[in-house]
């Protein structure tokens, strides 16, 4: 059965990424990403506006956290990138754990990507543009997202579909353990940054996980395997930038997803059930899995996906088992990802090596002052 708060989540998900293209577009000004815009309209549509200012003060941890590390370490921009993900997360997940902001907790039902993950897109986006074209883009993509929606949401609530801001909406949060998606986050950054294999995205193996039964499985990697072996045939005649593949990859990618699930579930293919029942993770993963099958090939994609599948599912059978060992499991976990960050580390210091050498061979000297 078709649920209309998830279809409502879909369109307006649709539509922002719509309206953020077009935006760069036009102005080429940059929002955090693909989804940020979107993630942000549909929270100030049913009035969750805490998350709203957590994101914010998120968004400014992971600034910050950025621009400390690069003021001690010399890193590539793809580093910097995990590091904007990577502390606000673990802020996140610890205020969670610890009980004193519960009501940000868990990973949302609707909105997996949530705060675990745009707050970093924006704080990358901020470092490169700036708080103010940042912030005004965003602003401004929401701001026409809300003028489209929400004469939609009220005659949808005058005509009797739902009534959005009721006690019928399903619950926002759930239990996940902020452990799980730390090493999920890592684990993707070990990937992408060492081993240059895909990941799903930044936690889209989670939600592969979350959904792991065979039938699931299959239509998510069917959709992602017929998305990637098109888009591998016209992208090269498109003459795209990389950010226009992006957007290009998760529109189609996203719509297709999104009908592609409607009709499954109207008509009853059992596979479609569990993921028709997230709003929109099959409309983020499944674009990110074709995004990464197009740049990087079908076997690093896949292959790269099932090793953090697989990482995930045993983290998630530690943080589920009642043992005094627990500990034991965790650091055996941490020090494993930390040993797959070691030929990563070896091209950084491969690197800054060559720079420094360079730096010896073809001195800058400064100007010498007249006398």
């Amino acid at each position: 059965m078709l649920d209309p708060y998830i279809e409502m989540a879909r369109g307006a998900f649709i539509l922002g990424m719509v309206i953020t293209a077009l935006f760069y577009e036009r102005f080429r000004m940059v929002s955090g990403g693909a989804i940020t815009g979107s993630y942000l309209a549909y929270l100030l549509l049913i009035g969750d506006y805490v998350d709203v200012a957590a994101w914010l003060a998120l968004t400014f941890i992971g600034w910050a956290s950025i621009y400390a590390v690069g003021r001690v370490l010399p890193l590539p921009r793809k580093w910097m990138f995990f590091v904007g993900i990577l502390v606000p997360a673990i802020v996140h997940g610890t205020l969670y754990s610890l009980g004193a902001m519960d009501v940000f907790g868990g990973m949302t039902m609707l909105l997996t990507a949530g705060l675990y993950v745009t707050n970093g897109l924006t704080a990358y986006d901020v470092v490169r543009e700036g708080w103010v074209k940042v912030m005004g883009a965003i602003a401004a993509i929401v701001t026409i997202t809300l003028a489209i929606l929400i004469p939609l949401r009220l005659w949808l609530e005058n005509s009797g579909y739902f009534q959005l801001g009721s006690d019928v909406i399903p619950p926002m949060f759930t239990g996940h353990d902020p452990v799980l998606i730390i090493v999920c986050i890592l684990l993707a950054a070990a990937a992408r940054l060492s081993l240059g294999v895909g990941s799903a995205g930044i936690i889209g193996t989670l939600f592969l996980f979350e959904i792991a039964t065979a039938e699931s499985l299959a239509i998510m990697i069917a959709f992602a395997l017929i998305g990637t072996l098109i888009f591998r045939k016209i992208t090269p005649r498109m003459a795209l930038t990389p950010r226009q593949q992006m957007y290009t990859i998760f529109i189609v990618g996203g719509i297709v997803s999104w009908f592609g699930l409607f009709w499954a579930t109207l008509f009853g293919w059992g596979g479609a059930a569990i993921p028709e029942g997230y709003a929109l993770e099959p409309l983020i993963v499944i674009p990110l899995m074709i995004l990464e099958g197009t740049r990087m090939g079908i076997p690093k994609a896949l292959g790269g996906s099932a090793m953090v599948f697989l990482a995930v599912a045993g983290t998630s059978l530690v943080t589920q088992a009642e043992t005094s060992l627990q500990p034991v499991y965790y650091t055996a976990i941490f020090a494993a990802i930390a040993v797959l960050f070691i030929p990563g580390i070896r091209e950084l210091r491969k690197g800054w090596t060559a720079a420094r050498q360079a730096g010896i061979t073809y001195p800058v000297m400064p100007p010498t002052p007249a006398k």
